[in-house]
């Protein structure tokens, strides 16, 4: 059987469960699978790994909380910004409440994080 491909160097793109590349002729068509040395293996397991220190556990939680932060005060921006805006025009044609267009200015925001999101 003959799959698509066969014979070129393809199987330097697949790469392992762990992430690795898979070495020519071990890998599976799909790209999913490659044998891992016993060796590499015996190698992981014995080393261990120190535990972090107080100062690399702080920076860490301000490096990763950064776009969180981030991420917050645009949502509320847009979303302040968006409500007010329907509650200025819609609002005032449609008679809606306040709280109605602040639930649009929150569909709005949603949006506009998802559509943010889908960029990156």
């Amino acid at each position: 059987m003959m799959y698509r491909g066969q014979g070129s160097l393809a199987s330097l793109r697949w790469r392992s469960r762990f992430g690795r590349p898979a070495s020519v002729g071990t890998a599976d068509p799909t790209g999913r699978f490659c044998l891992i040395p016993s060796s590499w293996l015996k190698q992981r397991l014995a080393t261990s790994i120190p535990k972090p220190t107080p100062g690399q556990l702080i920076h860490t939680a301000l490096f990763n909380s950064i776009p969180f932060i981030g991420f917050g005060f645009l949502d509320n921006v847009i979303m302040i910004t968006a409500g007010d805006y329907i509650e200025a025009s819609v609002g005032v044609a449609f008679g809606i409440s306040t709280m109605a267009a602040a639930a649009l200015g929150n569909a709005v925001s949603d949006v506009a994080g998802i559509g943010q999101y889908r960029r990156s």
